[in-house]
């Protein structure tokens, strides 16, 4: 996953992020006089990027953000409906290559702190392991092709066995298509569906 400028990310085990006190302010210190240069439960915005872009180099080339406010407990964040979660996917026609979490938690409604894909679909607690019929509004997963990298694939269901997805049918591009499509594709090995987002929590109106 790479994050970009204006993304809302929620700083977990992983941190890594310079705090701010205020957008373009001074970095934000401890009670000892401390730089804050890896705080946890909180969320940013990024406001400028330096170095290497990949969220697993971000300890060591470090992000400029805005300080937003505390995270809270994930439940304190409510997603939004699966309706307003499709209408905002079916928005967007284009994307970055290789964002997939980015824009699904993104249409989601949802916050940023989880490094991939397939991290995601690890940390959730409602998966449907196998099932090709998910929910219109639900995140929809792809474990990592056998041998290759260890992100796998993230979309969401708009409902009868169909998907909006970035990076298809080619690179840059969002668009709907079948589930099975995405293993003929790509040769990615199909997960299944999940009734939350972490770390935001459960998806409205979704059972389990």
């Amino acid at each position: 996953m790479s994050i970009h400028v204006g993304q809302v990310v929620e700083t977990t085990a992983h941190g890594g992020l310079r705090a701010r006190t205020s957008p373009g302010g001074p970095i934000a210190k401890d009670d000892k006089g401390r730089q804050i240069l890896r705080p946890r439960g909180f969320r940013f915005k990024v406001r400028q990027l330096s170095g290497d872009r990949r969220w697993a180099r971000a300890i060591n080339k470090w992000y400029s953000v805005d300080f937003l406010a505390p995270a809270g407990a994930a439940s304190d964040k409510r997603l939004r409906s699966p309706k307003a979660s499709v209408a905002a996917a079916r928005r967007q026609l284009t994307c970055k290559v290789g964002m997939c979490l980015s824009y699904v938690q993104e249409w989601l409604g949802g916050v940023h702190g989880i490094p991939f894909a397939a991290a995601a679909w690890d940390a959730s607690k409602q998966k449907h392991p196998g099932d090709k019929n998910p929910p219109a509004g639900v995140p929809v997963f792809w474990h990592p092709r056998p041998g290759g990298s260890k992100f796998g694939h993230i979309a969401l269901s708009v409902g009868n066995g169909r998907i909006r997805t970035t990076d298809f049918p080619k690179r840059g591009m969002v668009s709907e298509t079948k589930i099975d499509n995405i293993q003929k594709r790509w040769g990615l090995v199909y997960a299944g569906w999940a009734g939350d987002m972490p770390p935001a929590g459960d998806i409205p109106g979704v059972r389990g």
